[in-house]
């Protein structure tokens, strides 16, 4: 008598070298994920992209497959601060699942503080007088740090104040008095 039997699949694919890029990521980046996906008994039928944002609902995005065996996918920009979490799942043509190690980042803050109102105190000064400047800088997201302003006299080497808060989002700095 003769009997026939079926081999199946029991292995599930392998996911490896996950990149990402940028892997310090601003509030301005989109963040592509690459992942290499193998199958070593059937084809690789869909690659997903799970994301959270601050411990939120996870997301999924398709991956494209985009040569060889790596997949791409990516995470939209997030807001400066927030957490980021991402995993890949993989299901080969015969319904076996694998999932990557969770990974995460945080947003960095991409947007340069904005100064306006440049006030210069005496507007026209001689060898005797102390300048100073008077700015308003704002920075929406991570705020300001430190202020520092940047001066020379004629073409000589920059030299540097350290700015103090006066009020709000007000600094001064003062250029002392130079000689002829």
């Amino acid at each position: 008598s003769t009997y026939s039997y079926t081999v199946l699949d029991g292995l599930a694919p392998v996911i490896s070298n996950v990149v990402q890029t940028p892997a310090n990521p601003d509030n301005t980046n989109t963040v592509t994920i690459s992942v290499d996906v193998t199958d070593a008994d059937s084809r690789v039928e869909s690659v997903t992209l799970y994301y959270r944002v601050n411990a939120g609902s996870w997301l999924s995005i398709t991956m494209s497959l985009v040569s060889g065996s790596t997949y791409s996918g990516s995470i939209p920009a997030q807001s400066y601060n927030a957490i980021v979490e991402y995993y890949m799942g993989a299901v080969d043509n015969s319904g076996n699942t694998a999932s990557s190690s969770t990974y995460s980042y945080t947003v960095l803050d991409g947007l340069a503080p904005v100064i306006s109102n440049v006030v210069q105190s005496p507007t026209s000064a001689d060898n005797t007088n102390t300048v100073t400047i008077t700015v308003d800088v704002s920075d929406a997201d991570s705020g300001v740090g430190s202020l520092t302003l940047y001066y020379r006299v004629d073409t000589g080497s920059w030299a540097s104040v350290t700015m103090s808060l006066v009020s709000g989002s007000t600094y001064s700095g003062s250029i002392p008095a130079q000689s002829y």
